[in-house]
């Protein structure tokens, strides 16, 4: 078989020599209810371009390509048939798009208009799983398109509506499409409210098995809700003609096989000592009448009571009424009669009243008893002469000898706290079982043999699989709900209970609030109330405990519990007050999700009769006894082996049948199907669901498959943990949300119990019986302190520990991380011994130069580049998405073991200066700044990254790398520089927070002996000035700063030459250190540096070349240019930003349409088809009503219009003084004419924003200017040049384009420029002036000459040449043939070359100076001379003018008298001389001649036209 692999637009797949991708083998693994996929493996002899989006068609479904697949290059293109290999490249199935769809508010109809968010968080209430399957289906139209896919129910109406068609609907479900109520039923559920924080539509129809318990199964891009799939048409049986050669049966290994059960219920709504108590009485005397009211609507008997003791009476009665002057009412109920009947007690107390306890009882229309039934008990009691008490009184309070029991009684120290089975503890569970076998059927309905204790304190429950495999206890706890073990949470509730046919869990009328259920920031969301049915015939009051509540199952606020703070009866009906709950940023009940009449709730909190505790025992008893029954028996799992040679065959038989009757089983087999599967040795003749199934495809050879086979499922992205939470809150009946149960947990918990994941005090002393362990858990962790006070540690050390000789306090612990113990400490003694195996005594030493301290630093002695796409064991299954350096280093110096001290995500730094040879400008040699993607034993991987902050140099073995800040964890973000030597020393430097490629604004303070600088908004100094110390504050300090002042003292009368003392002092003026802050930005990219050794000072400032932003004006200075978007809602620009930098404020307020307030900033130097990281740094002042967004856009060209190239929305807080930095990365597109940068409030709101910046690449490397930027005064960043001192041995180097001395009235008097040009006021000299020689060869004759000739003659610039010149090499072939021609700084206006010379201002200034030039060419080339009146020798005394190769000219600027013109001429006369045995020529008769200058003349036969000098 063949597999072609397609693009994602249809096109076939092909490689880079165009040769199409196919595959031959290939494994399908299928999961139900979770993932699909198709594995495939390449070898190809070219590389293969792969794309997310790539796929292949199997089985008639499509595979798609989810990632950048690795390669590995074992040979070069085109030179093995393997040179490029794609292991196990992943194709998933389309189901994967659910997974990558977001779960949003959006609706599927939105005929009724209502609202909606389009947000990841949100609540939305259902009454069928079709309510959750219209948003599923709402999402997925909306993110893959309208109807790309389809979810199916059982209900065919709604799945219509979802776009469903019929015929696959029947195919799935066998129902008839025809019919009007078709699969209604089926889809109908407890109405409840569903919370979704941030999570994904698959997530979402997970919810469908987690929740509801309903399985699903996905084809292609259909999901079928309620149903396992198709039934397949072969059933399977053991033998190679029936399609197994092989079935494993395995247990289920979490399966807990229990055959004698105990079963226990919750604490919840039992009351307090309920089993202590149950077959308790307590009574009082029937003492007298007090008086008796007998009418024919009315009764009431006012009756004294003895036995009990006044003073106690708060002790035995619990439902407080009120109180009085002297008297105390209770609320409680009586039995007697055969009837019983609320009553009121009241307690007087002296001397107010005759001390006594009475109690009425009344009937009538307004009471709570009938006539009747108020009449019938005071005639019982009256007979008695006892008043038995059945709640509203604590039993326990009670005199002994006012106390029964109608049978044996648990002791005190048996008390049950949690529900327990039926005729606990009264009778056994057989004997109840017995008393009732009208309810048999419904508590066991499968009819199952069982059998039950016969101890009335010992209930339990038995299978008669104990017969066959023995007794096998265990105790099953219903306190919480699992839908997967059939369990939920069981304890007395009014849920499902009817009073004459009527429920009573039923609202009668709802809610009634108006708000939108916001209150942030204002007063607490008001209360709501609700009404009870009436049928609820109990007294909530004489009930009720300090945490009373009511949950919703179901209706809009399903889920949710709400705290009863007011419970009051009103018109026969109970009306409870309600807090409100939030959640989501909702306060529930409001205008949109009400608490609805016939919505069903369960009261918690509140002791409820003695029937309600029956009715949960019941319960309790059917559930135990459907648990048992699943779990009395092993549960199996299959793994039948399907024979492929009989799948190969029945495949074969399904492609010849022609009718299609016979469907290939390869074709159409899929996890979630139902596989009909016998096997009599088994006892097997089941339909049992294809739980996994695995089909290999190997070239040349028959399909294998692997199935295996399981009857309940549960969806495989849903953790169990999460289920145990929600169920949790569900447990009392609704779907309470994970949010409210955790908020529960925290208030609750931890008033009784210490944190686990916070600090927290234990009030009391707290001991540990067997000791305390530390750290993670783990068998390799020993660290602790037993219970024996043996402590296992790896330091102790004091609070205030300094380490070093200048430390302070005191540690133990290992050594520099090493195995060996260390101890430091200030003072040892031993008393009797000590002995040292080697003694080592430290001393003080010094350093020269500068120490950087950081947490970790090593030497390299090993560098290995990775590729990006390579695969390696220790990055996992994901190939290397970078290109990196492994840098390796030596474990062992001498006997010391080295460990490595990096840690991911560090920046390590390496940067090496050359102080031996060369000036300040080519000092440094070496910087790269890379972050550490993975750390091994002896190894560090760093990323391969150049240009910018990166640095452009590569590692090489025997670079020192220091660790200078971690992008992640904040521990090692500090870097400390220390100095101990120069005339300010000690000096130490100091940064915090080094996250990324830049110390800039990291620098805390800077401190030396003589000065100190820091960046802070409030510090003080201490100046020692002598024996004097005084205090200044920053203020005080700016005031005594004037001007930059630089001193160097040299004294010259030490004996051995050396510099005895250099004093630099370095200061600011007020104005510059008042605005440091403010003018940081602009100096961002420049750098200054002071470098201090035992061997030289260097200053320096420089502008970097790092100037990588694209963004022009992004600095907000005064000067940079921008377009305001908004001219009624200006813009405004503050000091104060990141790093001191200027930032923007944009505001718009009271606006009701949307204002587009902001700016514009251009871009520059953007290309096409390029990655580009985009940056800001962003905080609220004002929250914004609507959005707010950084947005790049670009147009391809000068008439086309700006699209959108990548657009940033912020998300906005309150005000904050946090700045946020924003990242994110775009490509731009094939054509790139223009770009710029929008930053918008679209409405109402104020942000600052600051630091804006596109750079290419996909790593952030930190802001900076932009090349186009501009200076203040107009010229580019990117211009500036750097300047600077350096101090060196017995050699001071200055280094700048223009070095100016002045005097102290700001008179320069001395000057040096770019191009060696001196300028003095005056000079004296003791000694000889002497030449330098300068040789011009031919590849240097440019940078000797001016940029402009005149008339075709080369002009030399003899500030660069000097007066000293020797023209070299094949001078010739640079000048194209012609002599070169030398024009010297000449004035002869009367001469025929006139316009060659200068002014007679200019030619004066070279009175008396001397030219010398050597013609040293080769081949020999002429040299021409212009400008002389004079010229004597020369090897053509017809042609002095000439230089010939072999010879010097000496020339003077001389003033001279021109005969013929009766004027004076500034020319240069001399001699020519050959280069050895010079001829000497008189230069008598040798008068000026006015027209002369050099020329050559026509008659000379050498002469060409074009060598002739043009006039």
């Amino acid at each position: 078989m063949e597999w072609k692999l397609y693009n994602k637009d249809g096109t076939p797949l092909r490689d880079t020599n165009g040769k199409e991708i196919s595959v031959h083998s290939l494994t399908y693994d299928g999961e139900w209810m979770g993932e699909c996929s198709v594995s495939v493996s390449i070898e190809n002899e070219a590389p293969v371009d792969f794309s997310i989006g790539d796929y292949l068609i199997y089985r008639n479904e499509r595979f798609e390509l989810n990632y950048d697949p690795g390669k590995i290059k074992q040979g070069r293109k085109n030179a093995l048939g393997d040179s490029f290999k794609y292991s196990d490249i992943k194709l998933n199935s389309l189901s994967d798009e659910l997974a990558r769809a977001e779960f949003l508010d959006v609706v599927l109809n939105d005929e009724a208009q209502l609202h909606y968010t389009a947000l990841p968080d949100f609540v939305f209430y259902i009454g069928s799983l079709d309510d959750l399957l219209d948003r599923l289906q709402a999402n997925m139209n909306e993110q893959f398109g309208d109807k790309a896919w389809k979810f199916y129910s059982r209900n065919w109406k709604r799945s219509q509506t979802r776009g469903c068609e019929a015929a696959r609907w029947e195919e799935i479900y066998g129902g008839d499409t025809t019919k009007e109520d078709t699969g209604v039923a089926d889809t109908e559920i407890d109405s409840t409210s569903i919370s979704v924080q941030n999570q994904t539509v698959w997530e979402g129809l997970a919810l469908v098995n987690s929740q509801f318990d309903v399985n699903f199964i996905t084809r292609n891009r259909e999901v079928f809700v309620d149903t396992s799939g198709l039934l397949m048409q072969n059933t399977f049986k053991y033998g190679a003609a029936f399609g197994l050669v092989e079935i494993n049966q395995d247990a289920e290994s979490d399966q807990k096989i229990v055959t004698r059960m105990r079963a226990y219920g919750s604490e919840k709504n039992l009351p307090n000592r309920y089993y202590a108590t149950l077959n308790m009485e307590v009574w009082a005397d029937f003492a007298d009448t007090i008086q008796l009211l007998d009418h024919t609507a009315w009764y009431a008997a006012d009756i004294k009571l003895g036995g009990l003791n006044v003073e106690k009476a708060s002790a035995y009665f619990t439902n407080h009424i009120s109180d009085g002057q002297g008297s105390s009412r209770y609320s409680v109920s009586l039995h007697d009669g055969g009837v019983v009947v609320k009553a009121t007690v009241t307690v007087l107390r002296a001397p107010y009243f005759e001390e006594r306890i009475e109690v009425r009882v009344a009937g009538g229309t307004d009471e709570e008893n009938s006539v009747a039934d108020a009449r019938k008990y005071y005639e019982a009691v009256k007979s008695t002469k006892m008043i038995h008490f059945v709640s509203g009184v604590n039993k326990d309070a009670f005199p002994d000898n006012r106390k029964d029991y109608a049978t044996d009684h648990l002791p005190n120290n048996m008390a049950c706290s949690r529900l327990m089975l039926p005729g606990f503890p009264q009778m056994s569970l057989q004997e109840w079982w017995n008393s009732h076998t009208n309810k048999h059927a419904s508590l066991n309905p499968t009819g199952a043999e069982l059998r039950f204790s016969a101890r009335t304190d010992r209930p339990w429950v038995e299978s008669a699989t104990a017969d066959t495999i023995g007794v096998r206890p265990g105790s099953v706890f219903f306190d919480t709900e699992d839908i997967k073990e059939k369990k939920e949470e069981i304890f007395p509730t009014i849920k499902e209970m009817e009073v004459d046919g009527v429920r009573i869990d039923e609202i009668a009328v709802g809610t009634n609030v108006e708000d939108n259920g916001v209150f942030k920031d204002g007063p607490d969301a008001p209360s709501c109330k609700v009404e009870l049915n009436e049928k609820v015939n109990f007294d909530i009051n004489a009930l009720k405990q300090s945490d009373f509540s009511i949950t919703m199952t179901d209706g809009m606020c399903a889920g949710r519990k709400f705290k009863v703070s007011e419970s009051v009866k009103e018109n026969g009906r109970w009306v409870l007050t309600l807090q409100r709950v939030e959640d989501i940023g909702l306060y529930f009940p409001y205008k949109d999700f009400q608490i609805s009449k016939g919505d069903h709730f369960v009261l918690s909190g509140i002791e409820l009769p003695v029937q309600y505790v029956e009715a949960a025992s019941e319960k309790l008893l059917r559930y135990a006894i459907a648990w048992l029954i699943e779990n009395d028996h092993t549960r199996h799992t299959y793994a039948p082996k399907i024979y492929d040679i009989f799948m190969a065959r029945q495949h074969d038989e399904a492609m010849a049948d022609t009718s299609g009757t016979v469907k290939s089983i390869h074709d159409t087999i899929k996890e979630g199907d139902i596989m009909p599967f016998k096997d009599e040795d088994l006892g097997l003749d089941a339909e049992i669901i294809i739980d996994r199934l695995t089909i290999k495809e190997n070239d040349g050879k028959i399909p294998s498959y692997e199935v295996s086979l399981r009857e309940d499922k549960e969806a495989g992205t849903l953790q169990k943990m999460q289920e145990q939470i929600t169920a949790l809150g569900r447990g009392s009946g609704g779907g309470t949300t994970p949010a409210q149960v955790k908020e529960y947990i925290a208030s609750e918990g931890s008033k009784l119990f210490l944190s686990k994941t916070k600090q927290d005090v234990a009030q009391k002393l707290i001991r540990f019986w067997e000791g305390i362990a530390f750290g993670e858990q783990s068998d390799s962790n020993v660290l602790g302190i037993s219970s024996d006070g043996i402590a296992t540690l790896k330091e102790v050390v004091s609070a205030a520990f300094r380490s070093g000789a200048l430390g302070s306090g005191f540690k133990l612990g290992n050594y520099s991380d090493s195995e060996d113990s260390y101890l430091e400490v200030d003072r040892l003694l031993v008393r009797k011994a000590a002995e040292f195996v080697k003694l080592v005594i430290r001393e003080l030493q010094s350093v020269g130069g500068e120490i950087v301290l950081s947490p970790a630093s090593m030497k390299i002695s090993k560098v290995d580049f990775l590729k990006k796409g390579t695969l390696l064991p220790e990055y996992g299954p994901t190939p290397l998405r970078y290109d990196v350096y492994r840098c390796s280093f030596l474990t062992k110096r001498g006997d010391e073991e080295i460990t490595n001290p990096f840690v991911v995500n560090d920046l390590v730094r390496c940067q090496t200066f050359n102080i031996k040879e060369g000036t300040t400008a080519n000092a440094k040699n070496k910087y790269y700044w890379r972050r550490v993607m993975l750390v091994g034993t002896d190894y560090i991987d760093i990323l391969a990254l150049s240009g910018g902050n990166y640095g452009d140099s590569q590692p090489e073995v025997g670079d020192e790398l220091v660790q200078m800040g971690n992008t992640t964890d904040v521990a090692r973000q500090s870097v400390l520089y220390l100095s101990a030597y120069g005339s300010d020393s000690p000096s130490i430097k100091l940064y915090k927070g080094v996250n990324d490629y830049t110390l800039d604004g990291k620098e805390i303070f800077v401190v030396s002996r003589d000065e100190i600088y820091a960046l802070a908004s409030m510090f003080k100094l201490k100046v020692k000035d002598g024996d004097t110390t005084k205090e200044m504050t920053l203020a005080e300090l700016v005031l005594n700063v004037d001007g930059l002042t630089s001193t160097v003292s040299a004294n010259k009368q030490e004996v051995d030459g050396q510099i005895g003392k250099i004093n630099t002092t370095l200061t600011q003026n007020a104005e510059s250190i008042i605005s440091l802050a403010q003018k940081q930005t602009n100096t961002e990219n420049k750098v200054s540096k002071i470098e201090q050794s035992t061997e030289k000072i260097s200053l320096q400032v420089e502008t970097t070349t790092n100037l990588k932003n694209c963004i022009v004006g992004s600095a907000f200075r005064k000067w940079d240019s921008y377009t305001t978007n908004n001219s009624n809602y200006p813009v405004t620009f503050h000091n104060g930003g990141v790093g001191g930098s200027r930032f923007l404020r944009i505001s718009s307020v009271g606006a009701s349409a949307n204002t587009w307030a902001g700016i514009s900033l251009d871009c520059a130097g953007m290309k096409a088809n390029t990655r580009y990281t985009c940056s800001v740094w962003f905080r609220t002042r004002t929250k914004p009503d609507s959005e707010v967004y950084m947005r790049v856009s670009g147009k391809s060209s000068a008439s086309g219009t700006f699209s959108i190239y990548s657009t940033q929305w912020f998300t906005p807080t309150g005000s904050t003084d946090e700045w946020t930095l924003y990242k994110w990365s775009f490509t731009t597109p094939a054509s790139v004419y223009a770009v710029k940068v929008d930053l918008v409030v679209l409405k109402n709101g104020t942000i600052h924003l600051c630091r804006p910046m596109i750079m290419e690449g996909t790593e952030y490397g930190g802001w900076s200017l932009s090349p186009y930027d501009k200076t203040e005064a107009g010229k580019l960043e990117s211009g500036l040049k750097r300047a600077g001192i350096d101090l060196e041995d017995d050699t001071i180097t200055a280094t700048a384009n223009k070095f100016m001395v002045k005097n102290n009235s700001g008179e320069v008097t001395a000057s040096v420029n770019e191009d060696g040009l001196l300028e003095v006021g005056a000079g004296l000299f003791s000694g000889l002036i002497r030449k330098k020689k300068t040789i011009i060869t031919p590849d240097k004759l440019d940078g000797y000459t001016e940029e402009s000739s005149i008339n075709g003659y080369i002009r030399l610039n003899f500030v660069k040449n000097g007066s000293f010149v020797e023209l070299s090499g094949d001078i010739g072939k640079k000048t194209g043939g012609n002599y070169p021609t030398i024009i010297l700084p000449f004035h002869n206006p009367n001469a025929s070359n006139a316009s060659l010379g200068v002014t007679s201002e200019e030619a004066a200034t070279y009175l008396g100076q001397v030219f010398v030039i050597r013609n040293n060419t080769s081949p020999a080339t002429t040299i021409n001379i212009v400008g002389y009146t004079s010229l004597v020798g020369g090897s053509n005394t017809a042609h002095p003018y000439w230089l010939e190769s072999g010879w010097m000219a000496v020339l003077t600027c001389e003033l001279v008298y021109v005969s013929n013109a009766n004027t004076y001429a500034i020319v240069w006369n001399g001699y020519n001389v050959p280069f050895t045995a010079p001829i000497a020529h008189s230069d008598e008769g040798g008068g000026a001649v006015a027209d002369e200058g050099g020329e050559p003349t026509a008659d000379d036969p050498t002469t060409t036209e074009e060598e002739q000098p043009k006039e």
